[in-house]
């Protein structure tokens, strides 16, 4: 059965203040100190045999964590990032309370690329 395919609207923005600033209103409060790691990155390090080639270093890093886990993460990593991206999608619904998660997607100066998905609703 396809499910059928919803269009939003979509923000984007590279500042850093602003992806700050949005990290910090983010209502979603979780007990998850740190980010769950997914993706190539995992299975490289669950499955020793993924792909045939567990040391190769070229993948990017998949994180799934929280607002807090990626403001921390930031500041630690404040002069080594690059470029950095927050895409913010917008629910077409009336409904106030259904909010889409928040992707940013950053690559440090050694060249490591990073994808977070960070969640704000509980249902996410």
């Amino acid at each position: 059965m396809l499910t059928p395919l919803t269009h939003c609207k979509i923000n984007r923005t590279s500042e850093q203040s602003k992806i700050k600033s949005i990290l910090k209103e983010n209502s979603l409060r979780t007990c998850l100190p740190g980010g769950i790691l997914i993706g190539s990155r995992a299975a490289r390090e669950l499955l020793p045999n993924f792909r045939g080639v567990p040391t190769n270093n070229n993948a990017d890093w998949d994180i799934i964590g929280s607002s807090s886990f990626l403001l921390n993460w930031l500041k630690n990593r404040h002069n080594a990032i690059n470029t950095i991206d927050m895409i913010t999608p917008v629910s077409n619904d009336d409904d106030d309370d259904d909010q889409l998660d928040l992707y940013i997607y950053c690559t440090l100066i050694d060249g490591s690329k990073y994808d977070f998905l960070i969640p704000r609703s509980s249902t996410s």
